[in-house]
């Protein structure tokens, strides 16, 4: 009987706020707002275990009198090394992202609130087809 292939066990080992800008004039009304989010995965040379997915979002409103700019890192740990197929794998680049963003839509929410502005709630965002243009851009 043959044995299953044994999968790398993923953990989120870390989600920090690396960079923040915000700007917000006091008379704005924060409608329009536009919002970009780009994110890249890397892995650590040093470490054949760890890999970071990182987050670029940019959020401004046409006449920029709102900008909230943040820089994001969510560290993983795998069980074993990280080999080729597993860093072109649908689970690094697709499903690693979709774990983290929760931790910055949350952020993003907290910041807002307590910044004593309306709360900004970040839309889902469809990872996998986000690949699928890059993928399609890269061809």
């Amino acid at each position: 009987m043959k044995e299953p292939k044994k999968t790398k066990i993923i953990k989120l080992k870390d989600f920090k706020i690396t960079e923040l800008n915000y700007n917000y004039n006091i008379n704005s009304k924060l409608k329009e707002l536009t919002i970009g989010l780009k994110y890249k995965v890397e892995f650590n040379e040093s470490s054949n275990k760890r890999y970071s997915v990182i987050f670029h979002l940019l959020i401004e409103n046409i006449e920029q009198e709102f900008v909230l700019e943040c820089k994001a890192v969510a560290l993983f740990e795998t069980s074993k090394p990280i080999d080729k197929d597993f860093k072109i794998s649908n689970f690094v680049q697709t499903n690693s992202p979709a774990i983290a963003f929760p931790f910055l839509r949350s952020f993003i929410n907290t910041f807002t609130t307590n910044a004593g502005i309306k709360p900004i709630i970040l839309p889902a965002f469809n990872f996998a087809a986000a690949k699928e243009v890059t993928k399609e851009e890269k061809e």
